[in-house]
């Protein structure tokens, strides 16, 4: 995937990467095995009081976060076990990172766009393979999970 014209289009200068989020001491490939072991706990750029929850569910055919991850790729994500470690999470989110959010209306896992401070806090969202900003805006309490990495 070229960054380049994707981040003008959603006006990062960098690629959101895992390490943002995991401090790389943290991660090990284990080559014998073929498995890479992170220690979220100990690894997290986000100082939390309990270790987080983690979900790795298999994506959906729905296309809207092509060409990043589609149908049956698995993304690791996190949330905080309480409320205070999950709004820890929620508030290191930056545009350009990617959530799992749900409101009255709509479901998805998409990227944050843009975060509009105003008498409420809002994140707009978008999939990276849809033309428009997804139809309502996200409140920081509908944010259920962050995105940390993704096994193609």
């Amino acid at each position: 995937m070229c960054f380049g014209s994707l981040g003008k289009l959603f006006g990062v200068s960098k690629p959101p990467h895992p390490s943002d989020w995991v401090r790389a001491g943290a991660m090990e490939y284990d080559s014998a095995t073929g498995i890479l072991i992170i220690d979220f706990w100990k690894g997290l750029n986000v100082s939390l009081d309990e270790p987080p929850n983690m979900w790795i569910p298999e994506i959906p055919d729905t296309g809207s976060m092509l060409p990043v991850f589609g149908k049956g790729n698995n993304n690791l994500l996190l949330s905080g076990k309480n409320p205070s470690d999950h709004q820890k999470l929620i508030d290191f989110a930056k545009e350009g990172d990617i959530a799992v959010y749900r409101t009255a209306k709509f479901y998805a896992i998409h990227r944050i766009k843009r975060i509009a401070f105003g008498v409420i806090k809002k994140y707009i969202f978008r999939g990276d393979n849809n033309g428009v900003d997804d139809p309502d805006a996200a409140l920081p309490e509908e944010i259920q999970y962050v995105a940390v990495g993704m096994i193609p």
